[in-house]
């Protein structure tokens, strides 16, 4: 899927984008804040002895790192948390409890961090420090009473042996005092002198054995204490000041962002699981059928009689994408011999009737005859769109035989029976009349064939519309279409119309071999239909008179006939010369012809990025882009006085004649062929040899 397709798919779901965003912020919001503050505090326990060893082993290092992630799991045991509980007289139980103690090893130490969460910051802090305390006091290092009473009493003599060491070093440093004194007198008393040597090295002797003694208690205490598997608190927990958590703010944008989130996922999957048909491309690629145009919605209407727009609102957007339907219906459909068409629709309402009705009343806007025929013997609804009697109809008609001279005088007298005149100059209807028993025997029957055939040889029409019955539903629109001829138009619901369906639909026209000309495509948003705006008729200006107007439409169809290619009624003749090596494409709805010089390759399609090319035809400003034509879609080709076209791998395709020719393959083409890219119309007109007045340039 292409950007365009994503903005547009949610354009179509933005309200559930921003409902869904609404509520997502609102319930996080609520929960957030009815939430109670909550506060963190954290214990560092430190496992092993080695870390106060100034030359520990990699074996207590190894042994030290396996044992932190045990002891992370045995914190949250049920002895060590109930102990806790216990000791602190909490409101808690243990289930409870282990739901706020988070235990961690700091990678690659042997160091265990004790994270407890609560609502209480004093409780908290106290929490952290009593399980620490109650997993020291379980574990297998902690010392029997033995070992502990001989550390205290380690402990008692090494402070006893600290006092008396420090005051025979000060009584040592007296005694060198009056040393120093005596040693500094020209005379002095050798006796006294003697004693205090003597003094002296009895302190000495008497500081050395406290030092040791005092060095031999502190060794049995770390032999004591010097552990592998022991525990030890590093950093003990401390009441917290803050509560922890995201704020209020935080918390309500992530649930806007998450309720985005899912909203954008629902909708994907919506989209993803969507088996209807919702644009031109996706129309085109399933059916693999030219679109002949696209109508936007435009309300529901109380009476049937309100949805003939092209005649109630002429200078809507809506009618001029009739007006365009009309043109590519006419101008691919060849000459300017009479046509006729059998409009259907897959299922049941998806607006057939409508479109029939709405098509006629435009092709009867050009100045040309149109009878618009209900064939639609189950559901016959043209009598109520157009305000007809339904008294008699095509059902009368067929329970006769057409004359077989055909001539026109009775044949006229049998069709003013059933011709009813409409508040539109130039089309006539005929209603179903009185519904039969068996409707698909009656459209398949030698007298439709040969009431067909009358109607073609008069002059009475120019174009000739049947509305049918849904394909699907009925085997009406196939019969009529094989009996007649009359080639289909299928009209496709935009989100409506599945895939499936479609497919069924165009596959049951192919295996009776009936031609179907291009497809509709109804009720597309109006957001994706150009509308023109700007351009639009004013409301304030003078009709010309039907029968005035000239229809420049009808005469163009006809351009093939010629070389001579004159400009719009009422305007000085305007040549348009084709020299040997040039050529003429002319766009349907537009007046001017591209005019171009084909010297060997010319390739047609949309704005290229990498700049425009004199061997390059933009057609972007005739509506390209919605017409499904690929930025470079086709190329023609001259060899000598012959031209030939290629598709060029298009995604749309590439219609000749009404047939989709094949990607990379040349088809020649002759002098006014009927070219189609995606579901835009042209006419291609180049010189040719044949024997016509012809205007050529000189070519010197």
């Amino acid at each position: 899927m292409e950007m365009l397709a994503y903005i547009r798919l949610f354009r179509k779901w933005l309200w559930l984008l921003v409902v869904a965003a609404i509520i997502g912020g609102v319930l996080a919001y609520v929960i957030r804040h009815n939430e109670p503050p909550v506060y963190e505090a954290d214990v560092l326990i430190s496992v092993g002895g080695y870390i106060a060893s100034p030359n520990p082993n990699s074996a207590e290092i190894a042994t030290g790192l396996d044992l932190a992630r045990t002891y992370a799991v045995l914190m949250t045991t049920r002895d060590v948390l109930q102990g806790a509980i216990d000791a602190l007289n909490l409101p808690l139980t243990e289930a409870k409890l282990r739901t706020l103690v988070d235990t961690a090893v700091i990678q690659d130490t042997s160091l265990l961090s004790l994270k407890v969460t609560y609502t209480d910051p004093q409780q908290v802090a106290d929490l952290a420090n009593e399980i620490a305390r109650q997993l020291i006091q379980r574990s297998p290092s902690n010392l029997t009473p033995a070992q502990q009473e001989q550390i205290d009493l380690a402990g008692v003599e090494v402070q006893r042996l600290t006092e008396q060491l420090d005051e025979l070093r000060q009584r040592l440093a007296a005694v060198d005092a009056q040393l120093s004194r005596l040693a500094a007198r020209e005379t002095f008393d050798q006796d006294e002198y003697n004693r205090l040597n003597e003094q002296r090295a009895s302190l000495v002797d008497q500081i050395n054995q406290a030092s040791g003694t005092i060095a031999e208690f502190s060794n049995a205490v770390i032999s004591l204490q010097a552990r592998t598997n022991s525990l030890d608190v590093v950093e003990p927990a401390v009441v917290p000041t803050e509560p922890s958590g995201t704020s209020v703010l935080l918390v309500t944008i992530l649930g806007v962002m998450i309720g985005l989130a899912l909203a954008i996922g629902i909708v994907l999957v919506l989209d993803y699981v969507n088996d209807t048909i919702r644009n031109t491309t996706e129309a085109t690629q399933v059916l693999n059928l030219p679109v002949l145009g696209m109508i936007a919605r435009f309300g529901k209407a109380r009476n049937a009689s309100e949805r003939l727009i092209t005649f109630r609102d002429p200078s809507s957007a809506v009618s001029e994408s009739y007006r365009a339907l009309r043109t590519k219906l006419l101008y691919t459909a060849g000459g300017p011999e009479k046509k006729a068409f059998v409009i259907t629709s897959v299922s049941a309402d998806e607006g057939k009737t409508v479109t029939a009705a709405n098509l006629a009343v435009a092709i009867a806007s050009a100045n040309l005859r149109v009878m618009l025929i209900d064939a639609d013997l189950r559901r016959p609804n043209l009598h109520q769109v157009f305000g007809l009697s339904n008294e008699v109809g095509l059902t009368n008609l067929l329970a006769s035989e057409p004359p077989t001279s055909y001539a026109d005088g009775e044949l006229r007298n049998e069709l003013e029976k059933v011709l009813q005149e409409t508040s539109v100059p130039g089309l006539k209807v005929v209603t179903s009349g009185l519904l039969p028993a068996n409707p698909t025997e009656v459209l398949g029957s030698l007298a439709i064939e040969r009431w067909f055939r009358a109607f073609m040889s008069l002059d009475t029409a120019d174009v000739i519309i049947f509305d049918t019955s849904p394909a699907l539903t009925v085997a009406d629109a196939s019969v009529l279409a094989a009996t007649t001829g009359a080639p289909v138009v299928l009209v496709v619901h935009a989100g409506k119309t599945t895939r499936a369906a479609a497919r069924e639909a165009k596959e049951q026209f192919e295996q009776l071999e009936v031609k179907i000309r291009g497809l509709i495509l109804n009720g597309v948003d109006p957001d994706l239909v150009r509308t023109g705006k700007g351009y639009q008729i004013d409301s304030d200006a003078a009709p010309i008179s039907h029968r005035a107007a000239e229809s420049t439409l009808w005469r163009r169809s006809s351009l093939h006939d010629t070389r001579q290619l004159n400009g719009s009624a009422g305007t000085a003749s305007k040549p348009v010369t084709i020299s040997k090596d040039g050529m003429a494409i002319f766009i349907a709805g537009h007046q001017e012809p591209i005019s171009i010089i084909v010297q060997d390759r010319v390739t047609i399609g949309r704005y290229r990025d990498k700049g425009p090319s004199r061997n390059h035809i933009d057609l972007d400003r005739y509506g390209a882009f919605e017409a499904g034509v690929s930025r470079e879609h086709a190329a023609v080709y001259r060899e000598g006085s012959h031209f030939f076209i290629e598709d060029l791998g298009s995604v749309n395709g590439t219609w000749v004649g009404g047939e989709r020719i094949e990607a990379h393959t040349r088809v020649p083409i002759s002098k006014g062929s009927e070219v189609v890219l995606g579901s835009l119309s042209l006419r291609l007109l180049f010189f040719s040899d044949a024997a016509e007045n012809v205007s050529v340039p000189s070519q010197n």
